[in-house]
């Protein structure tokens, strides 16, 4: 081979060195990048099981009543299940928690845990979606009041019908407990969804939801803006 001929085939070994070594990131890049993407869904899959767990465990705690002492109340297990959908917002995480026993027995009333499942819609403090969850069944209640805690429930089930429970005293102070039939409709307004409740005596009260952005909790306010309602019991205020 001549010195001219060897030349010519290193220089074109080089070209072509050059050439992998610049293709070569790009194929491997897009390798990693698709494999560091798995690895972010797998982790936040993992993260929202655990917490699902978590609040799994929180519940069984709160059915012995000992929520309380065993910091189990239902505001921490509707922490968990929002962990849980901010990690992994999949449907398959939503029918997850839905088709748990125990968090239907112990939370599935609340209009949180709708909010978690995604009937219930928020935007800002604007909160629509309620009739699709009052369909399923809901439970809200009154202002705590001292030692007496929430004063007053309501309960709304499917086909507009529901429950009114008050608690009352007599003249001696003693508390009674009252409970009424009440029939319902929902309306989505520009404020978010209303609730009009007729009671057994033709009486009609509108409520309008909420959500306060800085406790974090749906509510539910009268006809000149005061909090009638709230989303969760009181469990340990008093």
């Amino acid at each position: 081979m001549s010195t001219l001929s060897f030349f010519k085939l290193a220089s074109f070994g080089l070209v072509l060195s050059a050439l992998a070594g610049c293709s070569a990131p790009s194929g491997s890049g897009d390798v990693v990048d698709g494999e560091s993407a798995m690895g972010e869904e797998a982790s936040g899959t993992h993260r929202a099981a655990l917490a699902i767990s978590q609040a799994e465990g929180l519940a069984r705690q709160h059915a012995t009543g000992m929520y309380c002492e065993q910091e189990a109340t239902s505001r921490h297990v509707l922490d968990k299940l929002r962990e849980a959908v901010s990690a992994d917002g999949s449907a398959a995480t939503r029918q997850r928690i839905e088709g748990s026993a125990i968090l239907q027995q112990v939370v599935g009333k609340l209009v949180d845990f709708h909010a978690v499942l995604g009937r219930i819609r928020v935007e800002g403090g604007r909160a629509s979606g309620l009739a699709s969850a009052a369909q399923m069944g809901i439970e809200v209640y009154g202002l705590a009041s001292g030692a007496y805690g929430n004063t007053s429930f309501l309960s709304l089930g499917a086909g507009g019908v529901g429950k009114a429970r008050r608690l009352r005293l007599d003249d001696e102070g003693l508390a009674m407990w009252s409970e009424s039939s009440v029939t319902y409709r929902i309306v989505d307004e520009a404020g978010g969804s209303v609730l009009i409740v007729t009671d057994d005596e033709g009486e009609a009260a509108r409520y309008t939801l909420r959500f306060d952005e800085a406790s974090k909790q749906f509510a539910f306010d009268g006809e000149h803006g005061y909090q009638v309602y709230e989303s969760f019991a009181s469990e340990c205020e008093a």
